[in-house]
């Protein structure tokens, strides 16, 4: 069970509404109820509570468009380092309560003209920050398009990942801010993260 994501847990899948995620729920806590004699007879005291726990937080997470987003986000991606709960914990301590996790193929409102610059060997925040400046787009522009807040921005051009959320969220941000000034983003996320993982292990 432990290894089972949310969906399974809770016997539904990723397309499920908010209303049939709550009935799923409801289902699997009558299914391993108190009234089950037959399943206690199969699990100690201590694993089915442990199970009522996960059934709970997988509702909770679910439910919200924003944390079901989030957690969608980091269930498919193949190199997460962070616990999800740790995810839960910046979606509720993050002051704008405004953190982006969009999927590769959401498109933003509006983007930059094509920027004339030669390719870089190696994508990071320096040629995002010129990217910005030659596209004529402020920081505040951005943050405005992007729904990304203006620190989270500075950090990501200047590589301040102390002051950035988990490795999810900066995917997020940096897929975000490359579609906007139409860079290649999945070669810009790719090297963008591989700066960052490379930090992290130093």
């Amino acid at each position: 069970m432990k290894n089972k994501n949310f969906y399974e847990l809770l016997g539904t899948h990723e397309k499920a509404t908010p209303k049939e995620i709550t009935l799923a729920y409801h289902q699997a806590k009558e299914t391993y109820g108190p009234d089950q004699n037959a399943l206690y007879s199969l699990f100690t005291n201590e694993e089915i509570e442990n199970l009522n726990t996960l059934l709970d937080e997988a509702h909770e997470t679910l439910k919200s468009n924003t944390t079901k987003l989030a957690y969608d986000t980091w269930l498919h991606d193949p190199k997460r380092t962070s616990d999800f709960f740790d995810i839960k914990k910046t979606l509720a301590t993050d002051p704008n309560n405004q953190i982006p996790i969009l999927p590769t193929s959401s498109k933003p409102e509006l983007t930059a003209a094509p920027i004339d610059m030669p390719e870089p060997d190696h994508w990071d925040g320096v040629y995002l920050q010129k990217a910005r400046q030659l596209a004529q787009m402020s920081l505040e522009d951005m943050s405005k398009i992007s729904k990304i807040s203006k620190s989270y921005i500075l950090s990501v051009e200047s590589h301040d990942f102390d002051n950035l959320p988990a490795r999810v969220f900066i995917r997020g941000f940096v897929t975000q801010i490359s579609k906007i000034l139409n860079l290649d983003s999945e070669k810009v996320v790719s090297h963008y993260l591989e700066m960052y993982d490379k930090a992290l292990s130093e």
